[in-house]
């Protein structure tokens, strides 16, 4: 199997290439910095040289990237090759593109919901697959980090706090009264529901129409996005951010917490329960920080609406012990007290946050569940088998079961 593998240093890219190497493939792993993701010249002119040129004599069977990419997509199509890409991302506002369409594509979500919205505006090459994880990197690096009592933390958050959200701040300041009031109900109500986004119900018409006569959005005609779709995703990071606040705010006010997170630390709720460290690295520490914190909390960004965040995965194949926000997939594929724990508003986290940190074999047992099962069943390998089935790809019978 020859895969060209366009590599924009996503954070996963080595577990994908490892994976590909395990499968038996042949990988050229390409870097270019792109001018932008729709077209760029001389990306085209160069990867299409590439797939002339071919590896080691032979023409690579397809071509791979993390999240959709359409500067891809229109190169698979003028060279008749498979363009298979995994999105990790949402909004992944490249998947509004034309380029969608194109029958070279095999193009796999990590959320139900929008391979749904996907296959109702005609894409036939959309799959759903859940994001996964590396054990053998991760379990070598816990081996050689053994457990010591000093690292041991109550609670811990780790990822961004969005604290400015400067396209909600300009959206907000074109409105008149009357449509503040409404953006201010509408995120009010929002917030109060757990899991997933209802700013599609909430947004009715005539809103959204009279927001459209004040403000002027701007994207390219080969984006085919309703200004419906941009005030939601501006939305959504809005609101995610004041989850975020409230919710690590909250728990500070009774409980220590350490942070990681890249946003400033200036930007961050101001309490002493609250330990800032900045940002984890993905390779090297961040799985030990999950083993090490007796409660690891999931607060999943609003406009992934059904799907499993990859920190999720991430947390649970560490040993970690997950308590999460509800989200469906998750209440789908994991079962809530044995594998990890929902929480279904703030008050209900509050209450689970206080019992777990006091019984800590039940804790212990379900995090080592949640672990058992993420390995068993979310393992690079089963979804790099699924891709391959689907894209009816032969590999040179590799066996995998133990990777």
């Amino acid at each position: 199997m020859k895969i060209l593998y366009y590599s924009w240093e996503e954070i996963i890219s080595n577990d994908i290439y490892e994976t590909m190497h395990n499968y038996g493939c042949t990988v050229t792993r390409l870097r270019y910095n792109l001018s932008n993701n729709i077209s760029d010249a001389g990306f085209i002119s160069y990867v299409e040289s590439m797939l002339d040129e071919g590896i080691d004599g032979e023409a690579y069977d397809y071509i791979f990237s993390c999240n959709f990419l359409p500067v891809i997509s229109k190169i698979a199509l003028r060279k008749k090759i498979k363009y298979i890409s995994w999105c990790f991302d949402s909004p992944c506002t490249t998947l509004y593109s034309e380029m969608i369409y194109n029958p070279y594509n095999y193009i796999f979500h990590f959320d139900k919901y929008e391979v749904a919205r996907l296959k109702k505006n005609g894409v036939s090459n959309v799959f759903h697959l859940p994001l996964a994880v590396n054990m053998k990197r991760i379990n070598t690096l816990l081996d050689n980090n053994p457990i010591s009592d000093n690292d041991i933390k109550n609670v811990t958050f780790m990822g961004n706090m969005y604290a400015s959200a400067p396209d909600y701040e300009y959206l907000y300041s074109h409105l008149d009264d009357y449509l503040k009031g409404c953006m201010d109900a509408i995120v009010d109500v929002q917030k109060v529901f757990q899991g997933g986004g209802m700013l599609d119900e909430l947004l009715d018409d005539v809103v959204v129409n009279r927001i459209n006569a004040s403000v002027a959005f701007q994207y390219t005609d080969e984006f085919k996005i309703s200004n419906k779709d941009i005030i939601e995703n501006i939305l959504y990071r809005k609101i995610s951010g004041d989850d975020r606040k409230r919710i690590i705010k909250r728990i500070a006010d009774k409980y220590k917490i350490t942070l990681y997170t890249n946003t400033e630390k200036s930007a961050v709720v101001n309490n002493s329960n609250i330990d800032y460290r900045g940002t984890l690295d993905y390779y090297n520490n961040m799985s030990v920080v999950f083993r090490n914190s007796k409660i690891n909390l999931n607060i999943t960004i609003r406009s992934i609406r059904t799907g499993i965040p990859l920190r999720a995965m991430d947390i649970m194949a560490s040993g970690g012990f997950l308590l999460s926000n509800y989200q469906e997939e998750l209440a789908e594929y994991f079962i809530d007290g044995e594998d990890m724990v929902l929480y279904y508003d703030d008050e209900d986290m509050m209450n689970k946050i206080e019992y777990y940190l006091a019984h800590d074999e039940e804790r212990k047992r379900i995090a080592e569940n949640g672990c058992r099962k993420v390995a068993d069943k979310y393992s690079y390998a089963n979804a790099w088998r699924y891709i391959f089935s689907v894209c009816n790809l032969k590999n040179e019978h590799i066996d995998m079961s133990n990777r």
